[in-house]
């Protein structure tokens, strides 16, 4: 019984025109015990270091989810309330250390602007945080897609909730599903017009389905994360959205389950 589980990167079309790097970062991380932790964040386009700030957030809640959870996978489920102070305790880190980096730069906070996804996920519970825009999915064994959270988009188009925002960790949304998850995605909004049915705000089975079968399928991590690059750079997505796009798969094989 394991997580199988990759995450790779895309720069868009807009940033390859205007040669500037790609802006989102997703890292993982599997412990012992069937513990895997996740986490995704997308750059601000408007803020001068955002790429650096996706990355220094992303790894700064890796980092410290790593050492909460050093032990591994508890036996039982933690309290919800427990759960939620873990994450934004994660959270709060991240922010101070782009608060840091910007002090030791003599820069802006808001120059390090990103939005930031984390999820946890045991063989029996998955607890997830969602800052700004993008999209947790996730599949019970013998049931449908759930999208975890509603994308959060401002009043205007490309706006949402940024890590280096005031009231940034007061918007911070957390949830904590329990029983097996079969499949966990997570994806920055480069994703979101091919993945989620906008009207009834469902995650769009047939772009999910194929996913979910290749990585539970999968025996080779570095070529999962080969594979989701080729499928990033697609024409299909690339027709869609020439933004940055990052996508987090990840399927636990249980014995005698799908």
């Amino acid at each position: 019984m394991s997580w199988i589980a990759a995450v790779e990167s895309r720069r868009g079309r807009a940033h390859r025109r205007r040669r500037q790097p790609c802006q989102d970062f997703g890292a993982i991380k599997k412990l012992d015990d069937g513990l895997l932790i996740g986490a995704l964040a997308d750059g601000a386009g408007s803020a001068v270091h955002a790429h650096r700030g996706a990355r220094r957030a992303v790894c700064a809640v890796i980092k410290q989810l790593t050492g909460t959870f050093s032990g591994g996978a508890p036996t039982a489920k933690p309290d919800d309330r427990l759960l939620r102070m873990v994450l934004c305790n994660a959270f709060s880190g991240a922010r101070a250390t782009l608060g840091a980096l910007a002090r030791a730069e003599g820069v802006r906070l808001d120059d390090f602007a990103c939005t930031l996804i984390a999820v946890v996920a045991a063989p029996d519970w998955l607890a997830a945080m969602q800052l700004g825009d993008g999209l947790i999915v996730a599949r019970p064994h013998g049931a449908e897609y759930r999208l975890l959270f509603r994308p959060d988009k401002g009043e205007y188009a490309n706006e949402t909730t940024f890590l280096t925002d005031r009231d940034a960790l007061d918007a911070a949304r957390f949830t904590c599903v329990t029983g097996p998850q079969a499949f966990v995605c997570a994806a920055t909004d480069g994703l979101e017009d091919v993945s989620i049915e906008r009207r009834a705000m469902l995650p769009h089975a047939p772009f999910f389905r194929p996913l979910d079968d290749y990585i539970l399928a999968a025996r080779d991590e570095r070529q999962a994360r080969h594979d989701i690059r080729e499928f990033l750079a697609s024409q299909r997505l690339e027709a869609h959205s020439d933004d940055d796009k990052t996508l987090l798969l990840s399927g636990f094989r249980r014995a005698g389950t799908q």
